[in-house]
């Protein structure tokens, strides 16, 4: 019995490529466990929030459920793989490799997150919206803002790469601004529809006055709002116009 004590104590001993046996034995243990343990949390979380959604169709949860839907085994398996990895001594390339990918990872995986969030929160503001204008609105806001999550990630990867980041972030702010000062009649027009959007002084369908012009709005667009004058003809008014005028609602009279 001793014997068998000692052979087995050497074999555990015996090191390959800087580690023992043991090492590696607790190694494939802890990602073993691990991968277990996280897809068993993802089942359960969502067998558990998927049960309050059909009593509350509460659209938070609704988000949380899809986030850890989109979570596929690949994921929380290099993760595992990833901690088990710690506890062994690796050289410097592939630590390196690692923690690279599994950064990448993690950034794709909130950005995806947040994007569903987005989705969701857009959803719900926009859902009831029968105007083909505010649809499109949602759509602009959603894409907009997902636009500066992948901006954001990339900065945060490239700032945890070791890249400097400072000369990168003043180069997309001044290229920001001159696109910003090349656009501006387009930018001008594009936030006096989001104004009209959200603050909603009227409607398609209604009668309106703006200046000179009075007739029933047909459509309020991204650029320009189309109303029919009492002539029967269409006059096409920018959106920062309409923003910077006194509007007179005579439907809500």
């Amino acid at each position: 019995m001793p014997l068998m004590e000692f052979l087995s104590a050497g074999i555990l001993q015996l090191e390959l490529w800087g580690n023992t046996v043991e090492q590696y034995l607790v190694a494939i243990l802890v990602f073993l466990g691990s991968v277990l343990v996280l897809g068993a949390i993802k089942v359960f979380v969502i067998a558990r929030i998927s049960r309050r959604v059909e009593a509350s169709q509460n659209q938070f949860d609704n988000a949380v459920v899809d986030v850890f839907k989109r979570l596929k085994p690949p994921f929380y398996v290099f993760v595992s793989l990833y901690g088990a990895t710690r506890l062994l001594t690796l050289s410097g390339l592939p630590d390196q490799v690692l923690e690279t990918v599994l950064l990448l990872w993690i950034a794709w995986e909130v950005v995806a997150g947040l994007q569903i969030f987005i989705d969701h929160i857009v959803q719900s503001r926009f859902s009831q919206a029968e105007d083909a204008s505010r649809k499109a609105a949602s759509g602009i806001i959603g894409g907009v803002s997902k636009i500066l999550l992948w901006i954001l990630a990339a900065l945060f990867v490239l700032s945890n790469l070791g890249v400097n980041i400072t000369s990168l972030v003043a180069g997309l702010g001044i290229g920001g601004l001159a696109l910003a000062l090349a656009a501006q009649k387009v930018l001008e027009d594009l936030f006096a529809s989001l104004a009209i959007y959200f603050d909603r002084p009227f409607a398609p369908g209604d009668f309106i006055v703006v200046d000179d012009h009075k007739g029933t709005v047909q459509r309020i667009g991204i650029k320009t709002t189309r109303i029919k004058a009492l002539e029967g003809e269409e006059v096409i008014i920018p959106n920062k116009d309409i923003t910077s005028s006194r509007v007179e609602n005579i439907k809500r009279m």
